[in-house]
């Protein structure tokens, strides 16, 4: 045989009313809204970071090594060519 059950199933009407009735809204105190404010709101620096100044640094670094480089291998292909000129102007005469 079957036991009863401890609690009766609730229809939803019966639910909604027992909920509305236990359920009350809640005004939250002010010093909660202020700690929640307080860990949502996050200060802004002015200007850059110290990590964003390395950033730049570092890439000013890198363009203008990879100028030098440029423009040395422009110098040796320069020198390279006045030789192989001068090179075959001597072998000419």
């Amino acid at each position: 045989m079957q036991q009863p059950a401890a609690h009766a199933a609730l229809s939803q009407q019966q639910l909604e009313q027992l909920l509305q009735a236990t359920l009350v809204p809640v005004e939250p105190s002010p010093q909660f809204l202020h700690r929640l404010r307080a860990r949502l709101v996050t200060l802004q620096q002015y200007g850059p970071s110290k990590w964003t100044l390395v950033a730049a640094a570092g890439t000013i670094l890198v363009l203008v090594g990879a100028t030098f480089a440029v423009g040395l291998r422009l110098l040796l292909l320069t020198v390279g060519i006045v030789g192989l000129l001068t090179t075959q102007r001597d072998r000419r005469a």
